[in-house]
């Protein structure tokens, strides 16, 4: 399929495709219309690292990622959601795992921020969650840091709380002692003072130990800072009405679209010459719009309308079917179809008026001699016609032909319908009974049952001079046609080639735009059909 005939399709089709945008649309914003909004509140912090032990760049980004990443995961887990419920009185209300699917953590790509956001029903709700949930975790947190040295530290307090007490002590008994110049108590200060100077470097080292804990512990702690608290908004996050709308809208459509080519692929009917070419190789001879009457004599739009399109278009058979036939002698024409219903009927009747309009004289044979139309279409009676033939040996076959309005057209109608139609048609008399015909007129049309239905077009199709199958856009199916064609074939027939009946810009837009661009460029070709060359015998030249 060419890029030129998607749109046909789609024109055709386009009800579908509003249709489903439409709906689709309509579904979405009835859906976000009636969806209670929700809110997001979100709040900003920054990570403050010290540098006391950050001795590369290296290092230091990597502990923020490792820092940043760790965070974001404890700021969802329960010690701190369970907490901030209880701060605000929300433990009755919701769990600490459905407060988790609200809140989301994500830290900010290159940077050392971090950012926390509640969704809620209420906006104001969602602010203060979002909010409370920062100070919970940012005290927890805090909390945490400080228990880390709290033991070292409190060890080391109570050995310089005794340390100072020694310390006193020893200094008590040097003032009690003064400044003896007794032998014993020179040497007992002696010792005083060298016990003293050990206490003193003993607190000394406790000291230093103790301010080298809290420095550790200034440094390795981070600090996490609010940049932005979390505010209302006054706009909701979702629904979007008007973004799932229009979203729904083209999902619609394209959905549409995908359905007509899904449908467009699963069809096996007939719509274009293309189709056709891909199950035989017959031409297509002729391409006729659909006839508007349906009944009687409004089907012999070549008689009422002869210049209307329609009428147009069975020229344009008739040349094709002369073009059809320059190789061999055309004296008789066989229109059937696939299947009954297709138009076989009104194709015979106004190729038959067309074929007399160049002025040979034209037997139109109503060979159906089981839903036979012709008279119908003529208002003709149908008192005698082929059966009276076939079975009168004595009259001539021109007594039972019938005079119409169209000059050099006659018809012999079915009659009577006969209870062994096949037998009848495949007589060695209907063979004679078409030669005498043929000695009567320049062509003979007959209008034969379909080929796939009963046998009585396959007992006809070996006695005349060609077949025209008649194939309804859009109804008759490929595999109809190629079996059609084939047996056909298989029944030593010569067909012509085929006629696109019924042919609208429903079941296909593409050739009927085909159609009528070969219309005008018939017409320009020539107007006077006059001057054209029959090559039918017995046409006027």
């Amino acid at each position: 399929m060419e890029l030129r005939e998607y749109w046909p399709i789609l024109r055709r089709w386009l009800w579908l495709v509003v249709l489903g945008t439409v709906l689709t649309a309509s579904a979405a914003y009835f859906v976000s219309s009636n969806t209670e909004p929700v809110y997001q509140s979100t709040v900003t912090l920054r990570l403050d690292l010290a540098s006391g032990d950050m001795t590369n760049e290296y290092a230091a980004i990597l502990t923020a990622n490792q820092l940043a990443g760790t965070y974001s995961e404890q700021i969802r887990m329960r010690p701190v959601l369970g907490a901030v419920l209880e701060a605000l009185d929300l433990q009755d209300k919701m769990s600490p795992s459905s407060l988790a699917s609200r809140v989301t953590v994500e830290p900010v790509g290159d940077t050392q921020l971090i950012r926390v956001s509640v969704e809620d029903t209420d906006s104001q709700m969602a602010a203060i969650m979002a909010n409370q949930i920062v100070e919970v975790f940012i005290a927890q947190n805090q909390e945490f840091e400080q228990n880390r040295y709290a033991d070292s530290k409190l060890s080391l307090s109570e050995q310089m709380t005794l340390m100072q007490g020694e310390l006193e002590t020893t200094q008590a008994a040097l003032d009690a002692l003064g400044s003896s110049t007794m032998a014993e108590e020179k040497t007992e200060l002696d010792r005083l003072d060298l016990t003293l100077a050990s206490q003193q470097a003993a607190y000394a080292n406790l000291l230093s130990n103790y301010e080298r804990i809290r420095i550790a512990e200034a440094s390795e702690s981070s600090n996490v800072v609010v940049v932005e608290e979390a505010i209302p908004t006054d706009s909701p996050i979702r629904p979007r009405t008007m973004a799932n709308t229009l979203l729904a809208a083209v999902v619609g459509a394209l959905l549409a679209v995908g359905i007509i080519f899904l449908v467009e692929y699963l069809d096996d009917t007939v719509k274009t010459p293309e189709d056709l070419a891909s199950v035989t190789d017959l031409s297509t001879l002729g391409a006729i719009a659909d006839i508007e009457g349906r009944t009687g004599r409004d089907r012999l739009v070549t008689l009422l309308t002869p210049r209307s399109a329609i009428s147009e278009a069975y020229r344009m058979l008739r040349t094709s079917i002369q073009f059809a036939a320059v190789d061999g002698q055309v004296k008789s024409i066989m229109v059937t179809s696939s299947g009954s219903g297709e138009g076989k009927s009104t194709t015979a009747a106004n190729l038959a008026i067309v074929m007399a309009q160049t002025g040979q004289r034209v037997i139109l044979v109503d060979a159906d001699l089981r839903r036979p139309v012709q008279h119908r279409l003529f208002e003709l009676p149908n008192s005698k016609g082929l059966t009276m033939a076939l079975l009168d040996l004595n009259a001539p076959p021109k007594e039972h032909l019938q005079a119409t309005s169209v000059p050099g057209l006659q018809i012999m109608t079915s009659g009577a319908i006969p209870p062994n139609p096949a037998e009848l048609l495949g007589s060695q008399r209907q063979a004679d009974l078409l030669a005498d015909l043929e000695k009567e007129a320049a062509l003979i049309i007959l209008d034969s049952p379909p080929v796939l239905t009963v046998a009585d077009a396959l007992v006809l199709a070996p006695r005349v001079s060609g077949v025209l199958l008649v194939v309804e856009v859009g109804s008759t199916r490929r595999g109809a046609v190629q079996k059609a064609v084939d047996t056909l074939l298989h029944a030593d027939a010569r067909v012509l080639g085929v006629a696109l009946n019924r042919l609208t810009l429903r079941r296909s837009a593409y050739y009927y735009h085909y159609y009528q661009q070969y219309y005008r460029q018939y017409e320009e070709d020539g107007k006077d059909s006059s001057r054209r060359r029959s090559f039918l015998p017995g046409s006027k030249r």
